[in-house]
């Protein structure tokens, strides 16, 4: 299934690459090295301040990748979306990881 859906989806040219990968790194430059002293400036506590930081720049990220989803003319459901984005269940392997990476 994964084969298919990379035989479907078109490569880049590097000047794409760049612009879609630049930006949301440029985001989270600003983020961490603009926003999270600003909220350290006026008082929030450090852990707070990341954690508001963190939820600025991952919903800038996450608003731009459903932009693209759209422009790229894919269709308005869940199975395509769920498709696109590569959200499959996981197995016992990855559910294993999941529990690892939360214990520690």
């Amino acid at each position: 299934m994964m084969k298919e859906i990379a035989e479907q989806i078109k490569s880049m040219p590097f000047w794409q690459s760049l612009i879609f990968f630049g930006i949301p790194a440029l985001v989270g430059v600003v983020g961490q090295y603009v926003l999270y002293p600003f909220l350290l400036g006026v008082g929030v506590s450090e852990e707070t301040a990341y954690h508001y930081q963190a939820l600025v720049v991952f919903t800038f990220l996450l608003s731009a990748a459903l932009v693209v989803y759209v422009i790229e003319g894919n269709p308005l459901d869940w199975s395509s979306f769920r498709r696109r984005f590569r959200l499959f269940g996981l197995d016992s392997r990855g559910w294993k990881w999941t529990f690892g990476g939360i214990l520690t």
